[in-house]
């Protein structure tokens, strides 16, 4: 089964168990081998959360260190493994979740469940996400906030996780 051709990529979503094996695998093939980090692995809250997460944090370690690429969601975890790990830059490439600009209007769109439109000249910045310290909700909900939305009459922050959802919890402010 293995391969002569260098130009075929195996590429894992994570670095974790599946990048570990899919990393075997790309070795046993003789493929290129490319790993996704959506995952921010240099937080200590990660690392701090389980025993499980402890052992992925030094898996990852392990995984990246052998990548021919990797893609990171943010300019903090690109630092992280240039600077903490020594993983060279060229190997790592930052590509953003992307985020759509032009707001569905209400009424249309997969079901999302708007209420209420927004009012004129404001903007609302939407975190969906698990109400856990590794998410820095607090930073990035308050991190250059003012500067982002300067040009808007009104602008607010909503989060949307599943243990308020869960739990019946209302959540009607953030403070920072």
């Amino acid at each position: 089964f293995r391969s002569n051709h260098r130009d075929v990529v195996l590429s894992s979503q994570d670095p974790f168990e599946i990048g570990f094996f899919s990393f075997i695998l790309s070795k046993l093939l003789g493929f290129n081998f490319s790993v996704q980090v959506h995952t921010d692995i240099s937080s200590k809250y990660f690392r701090r959360e389980s025993v499980r997460n402890y052992f992925q944090y030094l898996l990852s370690k392990f995984v990246l260190k052998r990548a021919k690429s990797i893609r990171v969601v943010s300019m903090r975890l690109k630092t992280f493994l240039k600077d903490k790990w020594y993983i060279e830059e060229s190997k790592i490439f930052l590509a953003p979740i992307f985020v759509d600009n032009f707001p569905t209007p209400v009424g249309e769109g997969p079901g999302v469940g708007i209420t209420r439109p927004p009012a004129v000249g404001s903007t609302t910045l939407l975190i969906m996400c698990r109400l856990e310290k590794v998410k820095n909700i607090r930073n990035a909900s308050t991190q250059n906030f003012s500067e982002m939305f300067t040009d808007r009459v009104a602008a607010g922050v909503e989060v949307i996780a599943p243990q308020v959802y869960a739990t019946g919890l209302s959540v009607s402010t953030v403070s920072s």
